[in-house]
């Protein structure tokens, strides 16, 4: 996991600190965040995360807006959801992002636990 370059998108900083330190345990290398989609997508342009962690509800651009525009710039990389929404909207948000043909490895539901983020980052093939 040491080669993993992973985006994490959260507006949550608590959010956000939580999940790299847990990613920095896990051994992973290269870890970014941006506090939305629009942000999020500039990132994407220029660095190609493998793995990005996205939040579903973000102001602004929110977590499906922004995973309709990763499968419009036909990104491939791997997709983790991440919220504290029910169950039910993660697996239909999951499902959504299957059906644009987007690497979804799982999705997680707030407040994140290590052992499960690091079985979603052992399905990705680089």
């Amino acid at each position: 996991m040491e080669s993993f370059s992973i985006l994490v998108v959260d507006d949550d900083k608590f959010m956000v600190n939580l999940i790299q330190r847990m990613l920095a345990v896990l051994g992973v290398g290269q870890v970014s965040s941006a506090e939305d989609g629009e942000a999020a997508l500039a990132i994407v342009a220029t660095d190609r995360p493998d793995i990005i962690l996205c939040d579903l509800n973000m102001p602004g651009m929110d977590g499906l807006e922004f995973l309709r525009h990763l499968a419009e710039r036909k990104a491939n990389c791997g997709v983790i959801l991440i919220s504290g929404e029910d169950r039910r909207v993660l697996q239909t948000a999951t499902q959504l992002a299957e059906a644009h043909e987007l690497n979804v490895l799982g999705s997680i539901q707030k407040p994140v636990k290590p052992d499960a983020l690091k079985a979603l980052l052992q399905k990705f093939d680089a």
